[in-house]
């Protein structure tokens, strides 16, 4: 579980690593998995997942930043893909998405892709070691 949702990121931060360093900038942007709160059996490798990506980001963040490069994680939550739709949107699917969050909207892609296009740009370049969601107010 940790070899498939982590070292993705460990070898991509690895070869992006030397370029940034050189133009003393850089934003590196994570994907974290909203589940910490999460009640459902059978999930707690995943959330050590969860807890590891953030620790790795926050360590990240304070050994490049001398270097300039940001590292922030970006957590979405139930977002409405096709699939989503298609497998796991069932009625009570849509009870539980409703009670669950406190903006009664549904995910989409760009509602993430804006958040990470902020913090890959110049916009942000003071902020990292965060943990952003994007989850509608998941309560």
């Amino acid at each position: 579980m940790i070899g498939v949702n982590l070292k993705h990121y460990f070898f991509a931060t690895q070869a992006v690593l030397p370029g940034m360093r050189r133009a003393r900038a850089g934003s590196i942007i994570t994907y974290g998995l909203h589940l910490l709160d999460a009640e459902s059996p059978g999930l707690s490798g995943l959330r050590d997942v969860q807890f590891r990506d953030c620790r790795l980001s926050m360590v990240h963040a304070a050994e490049f930043g001398d270097d300039r490069i940001r590292v922030n994680t970006l957590t979405p939550g139930w977002i409405m893909t096709q699939k989503q739709v298609d497998l796991w949107m069932t009625p009570q699917g849509e009870k539980d998405l409703e009670k669950g969050q406190l903006l009664k909207e549904r995910l989409h892609e760009p509602d993430v892709a804006r958040l990470a296009l902020f913090l890959a740009a110049d916009d942000s370049r003071l902020i990292t070691a965060q943990n952003y969601l994007v989850d509608a107010g998941w309560a």
